[in-house]
């Protein structure tokens, strides 16, 4: 990514976290889409993880659950092949916030049942076993 494509990004980002900080959500969902769309172009999906998560934020903010849903489920199969490494703890929260925010864009959606079991297949009794189900949870096909 060149320079002031960049330096565009961060200054994008910044706004956004402004607009969402100061109730303007319509105009903050507009520089994260267009933060995502410019990174996915130049880096790929991958690189927009946390700009997506932020723009599933500011949509579920504004009740659009419905759009929110595919992007956080899609997040999700990205965070599912993802190698753990060496930050297992890292990797496993960003997993967690994005199943909690999808678990309110389904309930905003009232589905219910559905949240139920998001909410359950996330209950583990250690990091271990949550690294060992990640792959088979949340009715994801990985």
């Amino acid at each position: 990514m060149d320079p002031q494509t960049q330096k565009t990004i961060t200054t994008s980002r910044e706004e956004a976290a402004d607009l969402t900080t100061g109730g303007h959500l319509n105009l903050a969902e507009e520089n994260y889409r267009y933060i995502v769309d410019t990174i996915q172009q130049h880096e790929g999906t991958e690189a927009t993880y946390a700009d997506r998560y932020n723009l599933s934020n500011v949509l579920v903010m504004q009740h659009k659950h419905a759009e929110a849903e595919p992007i956080l489920r899609n997040m999700l199969k990205y965070l599912a092949k993802r190698p753990v490494g060496n930050d297992p703890d890292h990797f496993l929260e960003q997993e967690e916030g994005t199943i909690r925010m999808l678990v309110e864009s389904v309930k905003g959606q009232r589905r219910d049942e559905e949240a139920k079991k998001l909410t359950a297949g996330a209950a583990y009794s250690g990091r271990e076993e949550q690294l060992q189900v990640r792959r088979q949870g949340y009715g994801l096909d990985v």
